[in-house]
């Protein structure tokens, strides 16, 4: 019996030892790979809080070709004609990536219970998303977690939409899915929204309004993203940078040079049209923008 429980514990002893703490992220240099070990080894013991934020759209789940909330709330316009419609006309004329179309997505949303939002979100991620979730960006979320790191997610996205995928997707609390936050009265959500509206600088605001914590890794994919990221204390991750847009704000360097000439990480992510039935999409029809596709070499 005795040879027999040993053989047990060490069995279990090989089987715990197995899985590394860190596993290498594809898409990542293996010289940013050690960056990211080394910092994480380095927080392991640390004994305040261990805070890292991502946003969404285009840095933990595809975008291509429509951003999941705009699938959503124009199938659901589609399915309910006449709901809304100057709303909608409005939103199709405005650009998507605008503070006034954040309000306007929220705008349209009201006058629904909280958890008949949060379903249509899921069912959006379960019909049209549910393999866009970026495989190397998980890896690197479960890598934080496996080294005790709360993990967050940061989105000028409605909130009430994203909160329940993601959080079963990403294995993280409801409460750490923050986006553009709508005041719920009498169980249902109105067109109030809750500031900070997750954009921009609204982003690093949110960090110090509801998280209390500076990052010490930051993930973003836009423009939209840079005032988080330069929030982080150590790691700047930024996915699929845009390489062809100079940005004043930036300099005039794009993005990607923009992340180079200050040591970013820069991770590749496959974000194709791989939706057989797109043009079946309300986003098709209502001829909402497609977002660049970003294919990364097999």
């Amino acid at each position: 019996m005795k040879k027999i429980i040993t053989f047990v514990l060490f069995i279990a002893s090989v089987t715990i030892y197995a899985v590394p703490l860190y596993q290498n992220i594809p898409g990542i240099s293996n010289q940013d790979n050690q960056r990211i070990k080394q910092t994480l080894e380095k927080y392991e013991n640390y004994q305040g809080r261990k805070v890292a934020t991502f946003d969404a759209d285009g840095t933990v789940i595809g975008q291509v070709p429509y951003y999941l909330a705009d699938v959503a709330i124009y199938d659901y316009a589609l399915s309910h004609t006449g709901k809304k419609l100057e709303l909608i006309k409005k939103m199709t004329s405005t650009s998507n990536t605008s503070n006034d179309y954040l309000t306007q997505r929220v705008d349209y949303l009201s006058g629904l219970a909280p958890e008949e939002i949060t379903e249509l979100g899921n069912k959006t991620f379960n019909k049209y998303f549910k393999d866009k979730i970026y495989p190397n960006i998980k890896l690197l979320i479960q890598n934080l977690k496996n080294y005790g790191f709360e993990v967050w997610v940061i989105s000028a996205s409605p909130e009430l939409l994203y909160q329940g995928f993601l959080s079963k997707e990403l294995g993280i609390p409801v409460t750490h899915i923050i986006g553009t936050k709508s005041v719920v009265s009498n169980g249902i959500a109105t067109s109030k929204i809750v500031l900070p509206v997750p954009q921009d600088e609204g982003k690093a605001d949110a960090i110090e309004t509801i998280i209390k914590a500076k990052p010490i890794l930051a993930a973003g994919n836009s423009q939209s993203d840079v005032e988080m990221l330069n929030s982080s204390s150590a790691l700047k991750v930024i996915v699929n940078p845009n390489d062809s847009e100079k940005v004043d704000y930036l300099g005039g360097q794009t993005l990607k040079e923009y992340a180079r000439n200050n040591n970013w990480i820069i991770a590749k992510a496959n974000d194709t049209i791989d939706v057989a039935n797109y043009k079946d999409m309300a986003s098709y029809k209502f001829h909402i923008k497609q977002n660049e596709v970003n294919k990364v070499p097999a």
